[in-house]
């Protein structure tokens, strides 16, 4: 199965991907223990941000992470993932600097993980489109983004409630082509 480093904690501003991810993460490792009896060997893979078209797809800014080289390169995330499938581990997170990422988050106070990823997230957020009430003022922001599988999504919540992809009102519609 495919996680993330986003598995291992809270994500302010990208709720429901954070979740899903620790979602994959438990799931994977309950089944690699109830199916071990049977031969059935589970894995997750759990790479931190890696240069695919996920950001170009949410509408997500890639620069600020390729800025710092903290994207990861497709082939040598792959090529890691069958070494760690090779040896059989649990989970597999490719890269020592991510592999310590969920021990320092094991060590930290939660409030200050929340507050950390909040702001390593903030500056890879889509630009906001305003929506104004009946008398003119501001109350909704909102973001629009192509899936993958062309669904328009479209995210309106609150103007103090940021999350693109995080908990909010979702309308879906197919998207003209």
């Amino acid at each position: 199965n495919v996680a993330s480093l986003a598995a291992f904690q809270p994500g302010p501003l990208m709720s429901n991907y954070f979740a899903s991810k620790a979602y994959v993460l438990s799931l994977s490792e309950g089944l690699r223990h109830e199916l071990a009896p049977y031969g059935v060997k589970v894995s997750v893979l759990c790479p931190g941000p890696v240069a695919t078209p996920f950001f170009r797809n949410s509408l997500l800014r890639s620069e600020p992470l390729a800025r710092h080289k903290l994207l990861a390169n497709p082939e040598e995330v792959a090529l890691l993932a069958m070494r760690g499938l090779e040896k059989n581990r649990a989970i597999i997170i490719p890269g020592w600097r991510n592999r310590l990422i969920p021990l320092l988050l094991r060590l930290a106070p939660r409030a200050l993980v929340r507050h950390i990823t909040a702001k390593t997230i903030r500056p890879l957020l889509p630009r906001q489109q305003h929506r104004a009430d009946a008398d003119g003022s501001l109350v909704f922001t909102s973001w629009v983004a192509l899936a993958a599988d062309g669904v328009t999504i479209r995210h309106a919540s609150p103007l103090w409630a940021a999350p693109p992809l995080g908990v909010g009102l979702f309308e879906l519609a197919a998207a003209a082509t």
